[in-house]
């Protein structure tokens, strides 16, 4: 199981390289479709579609991101270092007594 775990941290890493890369590629796509428009090269749609790959991109990453976060918690949690999880039979706390 912890093999498991190294293993998703390892591939949660490379996610966030790739969408770190794939980011950066879509900024730079987007600043030459800008720069292409600014002399007649390229037509309003063109830019926004590079805008709309820089924001997927944007949404790629914070995904990984999280991923990546995940990934270390639950390895660190089979190491034995990082905070314990709940038993999933503990039933939720109960929320406190409204007024009426």
């Amino acid at each position: 199981e912890l093999e498991r775990y190294r293993l998703d941290m390892a591939e949660a890493r490379d996610r966030m390289r790739l969408a770190t890369a794939t980011l950066a590629l879509a900024e730079k796509e987007l600043e030459i479709t800008r720069l292409r428009l600014e002399r007649g090269h390229a037509i309003q749609l063109e830019l926004q579609g590079k805008r709309l790959a820089v924001e997927r991109s944007h949404a790629d990453r914070a995904t990984a991101e999280s991923d990546l976060a995940l990934a270390h918690a639950r390895l660190l949690r089979a190491l034995g270092s990082g905070p314990s999880a709940p038993a999933e039979e503990e039933a939720p706390p109960k929320p406190p007594p409204t007024e009426k």
